[in-house]
C-alpha cells in the first residue's frame, strides 16, 4: 500500500485491522495519516454497509484488512468486498502475510 499511496487518499482500516496498524503506522510511513476507524458490528451487518457507503464520493479509497471475522455464517470480507465492488471500482490490491488492502475509486458507479 505504501509504494501505490498518493496525497489525498483516504485509508479506511477494519475494526480488527486497528491494533496491527496501530503497531505498524511509524514504520511504513503512515503515522500522520488520518484514517477512518471502522466500526465493529457483528450483531448488525447492514451497519458496516452503511459504514462503507458514506465513503461514496472519494476518488481513492483504501480499504486496510487483516485478522478478519468469520463466523455466524458470515465471512466479514466477502461482504466488505462484495459491496465494495458493488458501489465503487476496485484499482488496485495488495496482499502480504495476514494482511491485504484494496484500493477503490468511489467517486462515481462502477
Amino acid at each position: 500500500m505504501q509504494q501505490h499511496w498518493h496525497a489525498g487518499d483516504t485509508l479506511y482500516v477494519y475494526h480488527s485491522a486497528q491494533p496491527a496498524f496501530q503497531y505498524y503506522r511509524e514504520r511504513y510511513g503512515f503515522s500522520h495519516t488520518p484514517y477512518i476507524q471502522g466500526i465493529n458490528s457483528r450483531r448488525h451487518w447492514k451497519k458496516y454497509l452503511d459504514e462503507l457507503e458514506d465513503l461514496r464520493g472519494r476518488q481513492r479509497v483504501w480499504i486496510l484488512l487483516s485478522h478478519i471475522y468469520r463466523g455466524r455464517g458470515i465471512d466479514e470480507r466477502k461482504l466488505f468486498l462484495e459491496y465494495l465492488d458493488q458501489i465503487g471500482r476496485r484499482l488496485n490490491s495488495v496482499e502480504a502475510h495476514g494482511a491485504e488492502a484494496h484500493l477503490y475509486d468511489m467517486s462515481r458507479l462502477p
